[in-house]
C-alpha cells in the first residue's frame, strides 16, 4: 500500500510541476488563475493534460 501511495504522489507532484512550469512559459501566474479553469480552457494545458493521462482518458476524450 505504500508503495502505492509513493507513486501517486509523485505523480501529483510531477503533474504539479509540469503545469507551473507550463504556466511560467505562457505568462500566466498560476497563483492569480483558477488551474481547474485553465486546465479546461487553455488548449496548451488540455493537450498537456491529455498527452500525461493514462490511455483510457485520452481514449474516452477522444471518444466524445
Amino acid at each position: 500500500d505504500s508503495e502505492l501511495c509513493d507513486k501517486i504522489i509523485s505523480q501529483d507532484v510531477e503533474s504539479e510541476q509540469r503545469r507551473r512550469t507550463l504556466a511560467k512559459s505562457k505568462s500566466i501566474n498560476i497563483e492569480k488563475n483558477d488551474l481547474l479553469n485553465l486546465l479546461r480552457t487553455e488548449p496548451d494545458f488540455i493537450l498537456d493534460e491529455l498527452s500525461h493521462s493514462p490511455e483510457w482518458t485520452v481514449t474516452n476524450v477522444q471518444g466524445m
